[in-house]
């Protein structure tokens, strides 16, 4: 079965694939006759794999494309990422590398920017199998549940500990909860960022948040800060979360039963709600 993609809105850098505005869902022409195998959207860009191959479009490196180009290079990529203003790649050897601009150390590499993918040589001694680029953030998830995180920890959204101005560019293994078990380890298998926070969902379907709070969107009750994962009291009645995801100030979750809980927001919601 073929997949089409559709886009629509305005398109100011391209990144719907079509030469402007459209109000409507419309498939991009130049995409009908591919069969996409994975999509990612970013803030100003998109991406999509086609037979191992990775395709954008879009505004990249200031530069802005209304049509496919196609990274050149002899990988088989599995899973592509969008950020604010970079890109991750996952190639079937379990490889992340990274693209775009670096002013938060969002590459995982020491260098300013990069029009071309760079390896993250640090995470080569592990087996990754998740990827996610966010706003001047990044992380991997691997084979054995751990999570990584680099870029910005301006609001503690690395989960490090730390927050200000100053960036970590080296992939690390996040914290562990403050009033966790000194033999407590806790596996990961999903993670999501928002505009300045992070959500993330363990294997136990148990849900963490850290980072930015003042709209309420980490969920916890209250609107202060956290600079390592927190986590949420059951707010599912019983029903358990099977997925997580997080907008610019706002988080939701997916139950078991079908149900979707946000928080967050302009209303400043620090409860989740139905």
């Amino acid at each position: 079965m073929t997949k089409i993609l559709y886009t629509w809105g305005k398109g100011k850098t391209g990144n719907t694939c079509h030469n402007g505005e459209k109000k409507i869902p419309t498939p991009p022409s130049v995409l009908v006759s591919l069969n996409l195998n994975q999509l990612s959207l970013g803030c100003n860009h998109s991406a999509a794999i086609v037979n191992g191959e990775c395709l954008m479009w879009g505004e990249v490196m200031g530069r802005r494309h209304t049509t496919l180009f196609k990274i050149v290079w002899k990988k088989t990529v599995i899973s592509v990422s969008c950020g604010t203003n970079h890109t991750l790649l996952l190639t079937d050897d379990t490889r992340v590398f990274s693209m775009g601009l670096n002013g938060a150390g969002q590459l995982g590499v020491d260098i300013i920017d990069s029009a071309v993918p760079l390896p993250i040589n640090v995470l080569n001694r592990v087996k990754v199998t998740q990827i996610v680029a966010g706003n001047q953030i990044s992380a991997a998830i691997t084979a054995n549940g751990q999570l990584y995180t680099w870029g910005t920890a301006r609001y503690g959204q690395l989960a490090n500990g730390r927050r200000g101005e100053k960036h970590q560019s080296t992939p690390t293994i996040v914290l562990m909860p403050i009033d966790s078990a000194p033999s407590e380890h806790i596996q990961w298998k999903k993670v999501a960022f928002g505009e300045q926070h992070t959500v993330a969902l363990a294997a136990s379907n148990a849900v963490y948040a850290w980072g930015m709070n003042g709209r309420g969107q980490l969920g916890l009750g209250h609107c202060n800060d956290k600079l390592v994962p927190v986590k949420l009291n059951d707010f599912s009645n019983g029903s358990g979360i099977k997925d997580v995801t997080a907008g610019g100030y706002h988080s939701a979750a997916l139950t078991t039963d079908g149900y979707i809980l946000h928080v967050g927001s302009q209303l400043a919601r620090s409860a989740w709600h139905w």
